[in-house]
């Protein structure tokens, strides 16, 4: 009984924080690549991160957690395909993607500036709990 109280306690209120500490902490990393790359990108130069696998992974491990919430809060099958979309494209990009593509994905983080807002805010993300 205990173990539901808590898994129930994890989910709405530790779970969201720590998805707004990771999704801001993307967001940061994206934004420093843009500062750090924007010129190279844009003039087709080579670009190269040594952190950009780093923060892939971080990405690729946070959309597993937030797959395993959707799982068990029962979301819409459109959330599964996003986190499952996105776990498969990234994990791709950091076995195989070139440098450049690497650092790309560290830029694309900067869309995840909206999520911490959303994430704390929302209250279709912290209402719900598994029904027992």
């Amino acid at each position: 009984m205990r173990c539901r109280y808590a898994a129930s306690w994890l989910l709405k209120t530790a779970s969201p924080w720590l998805m707004c500490l990771l999704k801001g902490a993307l967001t940061v990393a994206g934004v420093q690549a843009i500062y750090q790359h924007l010129r190279a990108v844009y003039m087709l130069e080579p670009a190269r991160s040594e952190h950009a696998p780093k923060w892939i992974l971080l990405y690729v491990w946070m959309n597993v957690l937030d797959e395993i919430k959707a799982i068990i809060l029962k979301r819409h099958i459109t959330d599964h395909v996003h986190h499952i979309a996105a776990g498969i494209g990234f994990t791709v990009d950091y076995f195989y993607g070139s440098h450049r593509t690497q650092v790309l994905c560290q830029m694309g983080y900067i869309g995840e500036a909206v999520a911490p807002f959303y994430q704390a805010r929302s209250p279709s993300l912290t209402a719900r709990t598994p029904k027992a």
